[in-house]
């Protein structure tokens, strides 16, 4: 082989090189080719776009709402990431991440136009703390992160929440919002939480089958006073009067008109957004279909969140020194 032959097969293997290198550097993201809230309304404009909806792979059941925060993640309930998600159970099963998916880019929770999207789920990671306390018989450090196969990019259909940058500021945001009383029951600012969960009851006050199509409901909040909070805990059980929100990671929201429960099974695992922001994620509400109770937030715990953002950049890392190590041992 001439010199010539040897310089150019040496060239285009470089090139090819540092394009794989290239990509992987730069993190490039790909994108593949009606269930309510009790009470709720229509999303309309552009809210809610940072929504998706876990659901079973084999017949696309929704499970439960998740927020995307980055191309690959969503912030959902820990209690989701468990079997018997709809209920405070003891003893519980992690779900199979292969088992599921996650819809994006659609208000509706199954394809009805061009821009919904299907995503595998690769990890389902839940709070270190995450657990059923014994004694009240409530989760407690109720979050968990949905990890997916593919990154998505952010479209005019699909955009990341947003949500402090710490978790200093993440309590001082959130000081400073609660400060604002205008945010308390029967203020004149609005939190909302987002879902596809059951949306009616019949006579008796059992929750009728989530719809299998269903478009994206909202329903506005406001803050409890943890002694109000307290009080309607306590008229659930003794064990839920137990219950200290402010001791776990919790606070406690209404809604803004008067009847029943706002989130209601199949929209755990959705977020409590103030102002565009994320501030807490929608855990648990008794009675939803026909007593107005309580609806329970858990705080964020924003290095659990970002932890997974860091270990993806990590990998990928990892990833270009083996090929640069390997490269080297090739010439």
């Amino acid at each position: 082989m001439s010199f010539y032959a040897i310089y150019f097969n040496s060239v285009t293997k470089i090139v090819v090189l540092v394009l794989a290198l290239s990509s992987t550097f730069l993190n490039l993201e790909c994108r593949p080719n009606d269930v309510k809230l009790i009470g709720g309304r229509n999303v309309a404009g552009n809210e809610g776009l940072f929504m998706g909806s876990l659901q079973r792979s084999s017949d696309g059941q929704h499970v439960c709402g998740a927020a995307f925060y980055s191309s690959f993640r969503l912030i959902t309930a820990c209690s989701c990431i468990y079997e018997g998600a709809i209920s405070t159970v003891a003893r519980y099963t992690s779900r199979i991440p292969s088992d599921y998916q996650v819809t994006a880019g659609s208000r509706y929770n199954v394809k009805v136009d061009n821009e919904f999207i299907v995503v595998k789920v690769a990890s389902l990671q839940v709070h270190p703390g995450c657990n059923v306390d014994e004694d009240t018989n409530m989760w407690v450090n109720d979050i968990g992160v949905i990890g997916l196969e593919e990154h998505l990019d952010q479209s005019s259909a699909l955009k990341f929440i947003q949500y402090s940058s710490s978790q200093a500021d993440y309590y001082e945001d959130l000081l400073r919002l609660t400060e604002d009383t205008s945010y308390w029951l029967k203020g004149d600012k609005q939190c909302y939480v987002f879902g596809w969960g059951h949306s009616t009851y019949d006579t008796v006050g059992k929750a009728l089958p989530i719809s299998p199509k269903s478009y994206l409901q909202t329903r506005a909040l406001q803050f409890l006073a943890p002694d109000e909070c307290q009080q309607l805990l306590c008229q659930v059980s003794d064990e839920s009067c137990r219950f200290l929100p402010e001791q776990n990671n919790a606070f406690c929201a209404q809604s803004v008109e008067p009847g029943e429960g706002a989130f209601c099974y199949g929209d755990m695992g959705s977020p409590f957004v103030c102002d565009d922001i994320l501030y807490g994620i929608a855990s648990w509400n008794y009675e939803c279909g026909i007593t107005h109770k309580v609806n329970v937030i858990f705080k964020l715990d924003i290095p659990f969140m970002d932890g997974f953002k860091s270990s993806s950049q990590k990998s990928n890392t990892a990833t270009s020194a083996l090929l640069i190590i390997l490269f080297l041992r090739i010439y």
